[in-house]
């Protein structure tokens, strides 16, 4: 059955609402987008940032913890050494 003049017209009107609606909605989505982007990258930088300061804070860290362990050797090493004078002396 075809379509009268009216039933084209309200078709028309309704199709070029719903473009209207979409082109809107689409609009809305693509300006929100950079702002979502532009959130979301400078969360990532914020964290990235933490991360780098946490990885070096480890790092250093770790050297320090070794240092300490090489100083404990040395001082265990002096230990035996005036320990080993002590008893020379105690057997004179």
């Amino acid at each position: 059955m075809p379509k009268t003049s009216k039933q084209r017209q309200r078709s028309e009107n309704y199709e070029d609402k719903v473009d209207s609606s979409r082109s809107q909605s689409d609009g809305l989505r693509e300006n929100s987008l950079p702002t979502k982007l532009s959130k979301l990258a400078d969360k990532y930088r914020a964290l990235r940032r933490d991360y780098l300061i946490l990885e070096e804070e480890y790092s250093s860290l770790v050297n320090e913890q070794k240092q300490i362990g090489r100083d404990i050797k040395k001082l265990k090493a002096q230990k035996g050494w005036i320990l080993d004078k002590l008893v020379a002396f105690e057997g004179c």
